[in-house]
């Protein structure tokens, strides 16, 4: 993948571990234009620096992609605060059915966050 100072603007909003949708990125990007930042997300998820989540009915969130980070996200019902959780993927694989092979997974557990209980 080519270097870009956009493409570096893009992946900088992503150094504190935020999870974003493009609606976002657009909002804290203005200086880039709505299609370069959409395509530049496909292009990142395609190349495995970004994945996609979808913690909202309908709309896909992103994160950086760090090699050996499984966590997965716990979603408040009620504020709907996404707080991330380490899993193991060993303890997902001993779940599955016999004769399955997973591939990739994606774990959203909801209930009521601290604030909420």
């Amino acid at each position: 993948m080519k270097k870009s100072l956009k493409r570096d603007q893009i992946l900088s909003i992503f150094t504190n571990g935020d999870l974003l949708t493009a609606q976002e990125i657009t909002k804290k990007l203005p200086e880039i234009d709505r299609a370069t930042i959409y395509r530049n997300i496909a292009l990142f998820v395609t190349q495995g620096v970004l994945r996609e989540v979808n913690v909202k009915k309908g709309v896909s969130s992103y994160e950086i992609n760090k090699e050996h980070d499984h966590h997965q996200h716990f979603i408040c019902s009620n504020c709907e605060k996404v707080i991330p959780i380490d899993i193991n993927p060993e303890d997902i694989i001993k779940i599955i059915p016999a004769g399955l092979k997973v591939s990739n997974f994606e774990l959203n557990l909801k209930g009521n966050c601290n604030d909420c209980v």
